[in-house]
C-alpha cells in the first residue's frame, strides 16, 4: 500500500506514473524512495 496514493480522485501506484510525480511524492515523504530511480540503478549493464 505504500506505492498507492490518490491523485485527483484516483488511487493509482506511482511506480506506474512519470519520474515527475514520483519525486513530488518523495519530496512530500509519501513514498520512501523512487522506484524509478531505484529499477535504473539496478539494471544490469
Amino acid at each position: 500500500m505504500a506505492w498507492m496514493l490518490e491523485v485527483d480522485g484516483f488511487i493509482l501506484d506511482i511506480r506506474t506514473l512519470p519520474l515527475a510525480f514520483q519525486v513530488e511524492a518523495c519530496a512530500r515523504g509519501k513514498i520512501p524512495y523512487m522506484p524509478a530511480l531505484r529499477q535504473a540503478d539496478e539494471s544490469p549493464p
